[in-house]
């Protein structure tokens, strides 16, 4: 489903939500105390160009996008290659994993890993934790600066 309305109907205190069907066209209304946006990336799916992904249109196979994917292909036994390595990827590899004879990994863009600080604290610390109102969210803090907040 495509969300295409939302509208917060002030008498009933609701939000109207309209939705179509990304199958069929089939337009659907709801109403609804809370509305959660949770579109992710992959909303708006981005299909590689030849110039991206070499060979990409010459292929000749069944290919698709995860976030449309293809229920009409049977992937039992078969031979499958998954291109992203991804949060979507992490999802649909060990499931794929269960039912073709071979799946295939391509990593196209190295996933962003920060560094882990995996310290023991030294018992002074844990002390300091314990008694001392803030130490540990300075910390916490500290660390935030020292690994996402750069980035």
């Amino acid at each position: 489903m495509e969300v295409t309305s939302l509208t917060w109907e002030d008498d009933i205190q609701m939000w109207r939500v309209v939705a179509r069907s990304t199958t069929d066209g089939r337009i659907e209304e709801t109403l609804a105390n809370f509305v959660i946006a949770g579109t992710g990336g992959l909303s708006r799916p981005k299909i590689p160009a030849e110039q991206d992904l070499k060979g990409v249109r010459s292929f000749k196979g069944p290919s698709w996008h995860s976030a449309e994917w293809n229920h009409e292909i049977d992937l039992k036994d078969k031979r499958v290659a998954i291109i992203g390595s991804g949060a979507s990827a992490v999802q649909i590899v060990p499931e794929l994993a269960n039912i073709c004879s071979q799946v295939y990994t391509y990593q196209r863009t190295a996933n962003w890993v920060l560094p882990q600080f995996n310290q023991e604290y030294s018992p002074l610390a844990v002390n300091a934790f314990k008694f001392l109102p803030g130490a540990l969210w300075m910390t916490r803090l500290y660390h935030f600066y020292l690994v996402c907040a750069r980035y």
